[in-house]
């Protein structure tokens, strides 16, 4: 007889979610933003002195926008540290290929009451400056230089004052960035703390060898891994 074995949701998203010391991301020099639009607030650049949050957002990811506003509320919370939020939506709506609407009232949904109302999910109040990315070039960028094999959204990277990365996080609608109260989800605001005090971060260990696994292989998506 075979013996199957299944994960629990609890066991499981640690594969899909936590990332270790030796995630290729990090000690990597982060993209400069330079020249992308800001929707929102104004730039702060990468590797200037401030220690840094890059986060990569989409308008539909609704799953997470508890996630979005949970970032919010940390901006809000470490005002010494500058975060941007990068959206990769496509530029385009049905009318008119070229119009940012979409992105435009996803940010001024809270501000403007002509905005058509959102009954499945309201749109989250975003905090910090916010950048559009329509092409995905930026992002495309960070995941060249990250050596990953996709950045899932919401992923965001904190940088140090010399703009190299010292940890990235993806978060779901089970990976809270902040922890359940089962304990499940990122560790992100406890390295958003060290890294806002110029600490090092708090160390994970390296990623446990799986048999059979791919390491150059992550899961695939621009889209929620909100499961």
């Amino acid at each position: 007889t075979t013996e199957i074995y299944t994960l629990s949701l609890h066991d499981a998203l640690p594969i899909y979610f936590a990332v270790y010391d030796d995630d290729k991301a990090i000690g990597v020099d982060a993209p400069k933003l330079g020249d992308l639009e800001f929707l929102q607030g104004e730039k702060v650049e990468l590797g200037e002195g401030k220690v840094c949050v890059v986060v990569f957002l989409t308008t539909y990811s609704k799953d997470n926008f508890p996630n979005m506003t949970e970032l919010s509320e940390l901006s809000k919370q470490y005002p010494n540290v500058a975060f941007t939020g990068v959206l990769v939506d496509p530029l385009g709506t049905r009318e008119d290929p070229k119009s940012k609407a979409t992105v435009t009232n996803f940010l001024n949904y809270h501000k403007d009451d002509t905005i058509k109302r959102d009954p499945t999910a309201e749109p989250p109040h975003i905090a910090f400056p916010v950048a559009y990315d329509p092409t995905k070039e930026y992002k495309n960028k960070w995941q060249e230089d990250c050596k990953q094999a996709a950045i899932d959204i919401p992923t965001a990277f904190i940088v140090g004052k010399d703009g190299k990365i010292l940890w990235r996080e993806k978060f779901g609608q089970y990976w809270p960035v902040k922890k359940s109260k089962s304990g499940v989800g990122a560790v992100f605001p406890e390295q958003l703390a060290l890294a806002a005090e110029d600490k090092p971060m708090a160390s994970q260990g390296n990623k446990p060898k799986v048999e059979g696994e791919d390491e150059e292989e992550e899961a695939e998506g621009d889209f929620d891994m909100g499961f």
